[in-house]
């Protein structure tokens, strides 16, 4: 047998049929179900450009690429995992939280839930998505208009996966705005589909299923644009939710006011009547009506939840971050406790875990901080959110609690009530004080509120209209976004540039939905234990009498390492249980060996619970989990060193404790041992 002439034919044959770009187009449409990518004609320019010696003109189509909503909705709801995502998750019937739209007030009027429960309930995003380097020459030319949708029915833990978030249009920006033809140009194509699913659509596969649009997502001018309402933030009426003006109203507004709010009736007898009359938009801060109002029971002054990300972790906790430190930085009434060097070395310093370094902030910059004309510090919002958590660990120990430390506090407490998914309804209440009393504090301390911090009014209100903003969170959105700026990059391929990557994300969608994302866990190193051996053995029972432990296991996107995350199961004395994961195991089943920790209390200043270790074992699986959240704990000093009584050293008696800001650890200035400390859990429920 010739060997090297049986290996040579064999090779022959494997890229058969592979040979052309449409053989290989062929085949990932066979074997990986690839969805076509359909063109929308929108206009077309001519231009003139010189072909070798001779000007010729040419024709430029401009269009709008649209991924088919039914063959996309077609593929993931006949997808194996689809099941598992909405069915083996406890439904919460009897709960009274606020958790998802269908447990909101709009729900209950939505036509189509009413006739269809089990609608599909579409969520679609919007936003720009600049794929060249924005100082560039190119800046701006090949800017992307990017929609794209997922389903509120897919729970959030699992929802966060750029899997489910899937691709519906792509579009030049600069066509659907500006001289050209207007977000409605895309709009129309875009909303014709979404109307097919409220009166039902019999996908290929022969299942027919209904849907409806339960809220659009974006950030603030994204928002406006879909809606129709004036896209610039010092317009006379630059609020979506009411008509409250820029310069005698909203700078001042502490509070909802019912009178103001828009309502549909509101909206449609406006544009009834102001036609094109340039004065009367002005008046009412809106520029078109929108066509989304052509779905059932849609209408853009109700369904457009507010953008959390921007919101707070860009706007109003970021502004008051910068005005605190301001204050205790450079102010001489803040006593000047602290200096920006200081800070930023124990910034540095800090112990951030696993979960937390790949978000740890950058260092603060002293123009940034004194610089009035802008809100940022330079942060991206994952940054922010570390940053605003670790600040009051750091920092409490050494200042004198006032109103501009509980201002902060408060705009923190904000953020974290904003970003709960379980939302009960008691809690609605606390919210809207809470948020008018950190506008009343914040306007007493700096002066006026920022357009993003009177949006915050409406929180409380479209809670309970909406349900939990969670599920409106357009982190994940935006992280979709990288894909096409690395594609971009990488190819460099700026000819017809949507089709491109379109067709390319497709491609990628089907290659990722072939495999099974609820079964998709990573782990470690991976070692077999007795449990005659093992200090948990009487906890848990298997048929061979050994487990499988792993160094680490990603879970639903969630990193869990022994001995450094810790898990909430419960809650003791309304406060939340914690427990220290010991182990991990992945055979027989996925669970946790934990050490239970007591909560002592919730230390409002360092916005923390402290925590103390017990001797109890417990197995935790992941469906005991209260949240799937990893949450960390560090060593905390409860009291300044630095002229504040502490309890005297065990050692020699004394209580001369100095600070090493290096470390962030008080020791006797004597015999140098550790001064008493807490262990805190960073308050993230």
């Amino acid at each position: 047998m010739d060997v090297e002439k049986s290996a040579s034919a064999m090779c022959d044959q494997t890229f058969h049929k592979l040979e052309t770009k449409t053989h290989q187009e062929n085949y990932f449409k066979q074997s990986l179900n690839v969805t076509d990518v359909k063109r929308y004609h929108l206009g077309r320019v001519f231009i003139r450009s010189r072909k070798g010696p001779v000007m010729k003109t040419k024709i430029i189509e401009q269009e709008l690429m649209l991924v088919p909503l039914d063959e996309t909705i077609d593929k993931l709801i006949n997808h194996p995992d689809y099941k598992y995502f909405v069915e083996n998750v406890s439904s919460g019937a009897g709960s009274t939280s606020l958790d998802s739209y269908m447990k909101g007030q709009f729900a209950k009027k939505n036509k189509v839930l009413q006739n269809h429960p089990d609608a599909l309930r579409f969520v679609l995003y919007y936003d720009d998505l600049e794929v060249c380097a924005p100082l560039k020459s190119r800046a701006g030319k090949h800017k992307i208009g990017a929609f794209y949708v997922y389903l509120d029915n897919i729970p959030p833990k699992f929802r966060g996966s750029l899997k489910v978030i899937c691709l519906l249009g792509l579009v030049n920006a600069n066509f659907i705005k500006g001289k050209f033809y207007g977000m409605d140009a895309a709009l129309e194509v875009i909303v014709g589909h979404l109307r097919k699913f409220e009166t039902g659509v019999t996908l290929k596969s022969g299942v027919k299923v209904y849907g409806t649009v339960i809220a659009t997502i974006g950030d603030n001018l994204g928002q406006h644009v879909l809606g129709g309402f004036k896209e610039g933030f010092t317009a006379h009426r630059c609020c979506r939710v009411c008509v409250a003006t820029y310069d005698e109203d909203m700078k001042t507004m502490t509070g909802e006011d019912e009178n103001l709010l828009r309502t549909k009736r509101q909206v449609q007898e406006v544009q009834t009547h102001r036609g094109k009359n340039e004065k009367a938009s002005t008046k009412y801060g809106l520029n078109r009506e929108s066509c989304l109002n052509n779905l059932e029971s849609f209408h853009v002054v109700e369904n457009m939840p507010p953008d959390i990300l921007h919101d707070l972790l860009e706007g109003s906790l970021c502004l008051t971050i910068k005005k605190m430190l301001r204050y205790y930085l450079y102010d001489d009434k803040g006593g000047n406790p602290f200096t920006l060097d200081w800070l930023n070395q124990a910034i540095q310093n800090f112990d951030f875990d696993y979960a937390e370094i790949k978000d740890k902030p950058s260092l603060l910059q002293e123009d940034t901080i004194k610089d009035q004309t802008s809100l940022t510090l330079h942060q991206s919002g994952a940054q922010l959110w570390t940053l605003a958590t670790v600040l009051p660990l750091i920092l409490s120990p050494h200042i004198t609690e006032g109103d501009h430390w509980e201002n902060f506090l408060d705009a923190l407490e904000i953020t974290r009530i904003a970003f709960t998914l379980d939302f009960p309804q008691w809690l609605v209440s606390y919210f809207r004080d809470l948020i008018e009393k950190y506008l009343s504090t914040y306007i007493k301390l700096y002066g006026p509120l920022i357009p993003k911090q009177h949006f915050l009014v409406h929180y409380p209100t479209l809670i309970l209209r909406l349900g939990s903003f969670v599920n409106y969170n357009c982190m994940r959105c935006e992280a979709k976004h990288k894909y096409f700026k690395k594609l971009t990059a990488y190819y460099a391929a700026f000819r017809n540039i949507t089709f491109f990557l379109a067709h390319r994300d497709q491609l990628h969608q089907a290659y990722e939905w072939s495999k099974s994302p609820s079964k998709e866990t990573k782990s470690g190193r991976r070692s077999t234990v007795s449990l005659k051996c093992a200090d948990y053995g009487h906890l848990l029972k298997t048929a061979s009498g050994e487990v499988i432990e792993t160094s680490w296991l990603e879970l639903n996107g969630i990193t869990y390492k022994p001995g450094r995350c810790y898990i909430v199961v419960g809650f003791e004395d309304y406060l939340p249980v914690f427990f220290l994961v010991k182990h991990v195991i992945v055979y027989p089943e996925v669970a946790f060996v934990c050490q239970k920790f007591l909560t002592t209390c919730r230390h409002v200043s360092a916005a923390c619970f402290l925590v103390s270790p017990s001797d109890e074992l417990k197995i935790v699986r992941p469906q005991d989990m209260l949240s799937h959240t990893a949450f960390h704990a560090h060593s905390y000093q409860d009291k300044d060193p630095r002229g504040v009584e502490r309890d005297p050293c065990k050692n020699c008696e004394c209580s001369a404790y100095e600070y090493e800001a290096s470390s962030q650890r008080a020791a006797c200035s004597y015999c140098e041992c550790p001064a008493p400390a807490h262990l805190a859990v960073l308050d993230g429920l």
